[in-house]
């Protein structure tokens, strides 16, 4: 019978009676298939304890923790949509995800307690997202209370690792006449030997016995590893910050076995490959190791490495001051999103990499339809007949191609979705109605409403991107005639970062009235500045206005500014976000001195 029908020609195939009750047989298991996913009760989706069962079922989704139900108590981490979402099964409720959720595939990562590592969190579905892990990952350091005697955590970069410190942290004691009474050292017999130590060596990345001090073997080969951390991965532009400091934006490349550093004269300053030792930093090369110290800080758009390190075959240094007065210091950037951020960096290996992915994007973009996207806001999504939730940020389809906030979990329909965010089947609360609901006053109704401050006509306006309450608003959004306090008398050197950045090194001076901003090109913009709520304006000597959206967060070294501008008099950036793609509008990431810091530790005037 098989050779038989493999002779026959289409025609004669598709018109073979038991043929055609094959194919009808096929077709009807199919659609009942697909009604009985389709029709299910969502209810059900409460009973799959893991993450692969839960997303094999349509209008199920799984959340990486116990989704949270409107009156606060907790359900379990698969979740779905009613079949009929105007007449939901018994017993159902709205829930919220607070984080990543999936309907996709089973992901997410976890930190590991002993490497440090980022590693997948397996078929249970927990864990964060990648970045989210890289940013956090990293071993806890300690430093000692010498009153209380006791270790208490530090910021990354700083003191040592917990054995460490409490081998050595004792109260400090204080010296005198009066010590010569302690005989009761002599009754405790002959001295015990100490127990061998050891050192993780430089070159080797082993560990080695040393003759006094060092640590015991086990810890040593804990922290002793031939591993590039996780969360030094990847293409960075920064700037030198130390006393003396070449001018010019540096570049790096950091990959599992290897790590170049680019001067901004183009040259390779130092390449080898990086390795954490507990909490340094180290830079091993054919030249030697550079030990240092580092911090991670992360701003709207970039991380920020920054990186203390002393010279080649010495010591780490003591701190971050230290790394700036007689070490190497940089700060590093790398991106936080592919969407927002994209380096040029190493252009010909990008330009490969582009090329790539650009059609596998292209076609997964292609084949994205989902009917939920069209909802432009919470409420539109929730209320929608489509079996529809909203995600804080813009979901992902296929791993490679960002939607919007609105997506669907009817996966017949629908691609597979993952949220990194915050996911909702719960209906927002709708904008009030009436007559007095559209007041500029907003005092009688609509007391829930943000507001946000337009610093062009000084008035606060109410919006689902506002965060003050009116109140609030009213209050700070006030034409101040003078630079913020915390920026005044101050020297930033900086980069810029949107899409369309230009190269190089950029600098700014704020006195208390004005600012000059020197390009990398060299170009001098000079201005009075006025600030506006969260808006900084620059006002140019032929009455042109800039609108700026800016924001300072202290670093290990260093101080970040972030500073976002809109196009020459027009609005100001809606975001930082939006500054880094929005044609006309531009982003720079700034450093600046400590204030307070002596010219001696830090200076950016020259």
């Amino acid at each position: 019978y098989q050779r038989r029908v493999r002779g026959y020609t289409q025609k004669q195939y598709t018109h073979t009676p038991i043929l055609k009750m094959k194919v009808f047989i096929l077709v009807a298991l199919f659609c009942t298939t697909v009604l009985s996913n389709l029709n299910q009760n969502a209810n059900e989706c409460l009973q799959w304890p893991t993450c692969k069962e839960c997303i094999a079922h349509n209008l199920c989704g799984w959340c990486a923790v116990n989704v949270v139900y409107e009156d606060g108590t907790l359900g379990p981490r698969c979740a779905g949509k009613p079949q009929d979402p105007a007449h939901p099964p018994p017993g159902w409720k709205p829930w919220t995800c607070p984080k990543d959720f999936q309907n996709q595939k089973c992901y997410g990562y976890l930190c590991t307690n002993d490497t440090f590592q980022c590693v997948s969190a397996g078929p249970s579905g927990g864990g964060v997202p990648l970045q989210t892990c890289i940013d956090s990952c990293f071993p806890p350091t300690y430093e000692c209370n010498t009153t209380t005697a006791q270790c208490y955590k530090v910021t990354p970069g700083h003191g040592t690792d917990i054995h460490t410190c409490e081998a050595q942290c004792h109260k400090a004691t204080t010296t005198g006449t009066t010590g010569s009474t302690g005989s009761t050292g002599s009754t405790g017999g002959h001295p015990q030997p100490q127990p061998a130590g050891y050192t993780c060596d430089a070159a080797t990345i082993t560990c080695k016995k040393v003759s006094s001090g060092g640590v015991p073997l086990e810890q040593c080969s804990a922290n002793c590893q031939n591993v590039t951390p996780i969360f030094v991965i990847g293409n960075y532009r920064g700037l030198e910050v130390d006393t003396k400091f070449v001018k010019g934006e540096w570049q790096a490349k950091i990959t599992e076995t290897s790590a170049v550093i680019i001067d901004p004269n183009g040259k390779v300053w130092a390449q080898g490959f990086v390795r954490q030792s507990a909490s340094e930093l180290w830079l091993v090369t054919p030249e030697g190791t550079r030990k240092g110290i580092f911090g991670l800080t992360q701003l709207p758009e970039v991380t920020v490495l920054t990186w203390a390190m002393g010279s080649v075959g010495g010591a780490a240094p003591t701190s971050f001051d230290n790394g700036l007065t007689n070490g190497e210091s940089f700060v590093f950037a790398k991106c936080l999103s592919d969407t927002n951020c994209k380096w040029r960096t190493f252009e010909a290996m990008n330009k490969l990499k582009l090329a790539q992915t650009k059609k596998i994007r292209t076609r997964a973009f292609e084949a994205i339809d989902d009917p939920c996207s069209k909802y432009p806001d919470c409420h539109t999504c929730i209320a929608a007949p489509e079996w529809c939730g909203w995600c804080s940020v813009p979901v992902i389809y296929n791993e490679t191609t960002v939607g919007k906030n609105c997506a669907g979990l009817n996966t017949t329909i629908t691609p597979r979705i993952n949220c990194t965010g915050t996911f909702s089947t719960v209906d927002c609360t709708p904008p009030t109605t009436g007559s007095t609901g559209t007041t500029s006053t907003g005092q009688t109704t609509g007391g829930n409403k943000k507001y946000y401050c337009d610093p062009i006509n000084t008035v606060c306006i109410a919006s689902e991107n506002g965060t003050l309450p009116l109140d609030t608003c009213s209050a700070q959004c006030k034409v101040n005639p003078y630079v913020p306090p915390i920026l005044q008398n101050r020297y930033f050197r900086g980069l810029e970062i949107d899409i369309n950045y230009r190269q190089g090194e950029w600098r700014a001076h704020f006195t208390t009235t004005n600012v000059t901003v020197v390009s990398s090109s060299g170009n001098v913009i000079e201005g009075n500045v006025t600030t506006t709520g969260l808006y900084l304006t620059i006002t140019l000597a032929n009455k042109d206005k800039i609108q700026t959206l800016w924001q300072v967060q202290p670093g290990p070294a260093v101080d970040n500014l972030s500073w976002a501008w809109g196009a020459v008099n027009g609005a100001p950036p809606a975001s930082y976000d939006g500054a880094m793609k929005t044609p006309g509008e531009t982003e720079y990431w700034y450093v600046g001195c400590h204030p307070g810091a002596p010219a001696s530790v830090c200076d950016f005037s020259h």
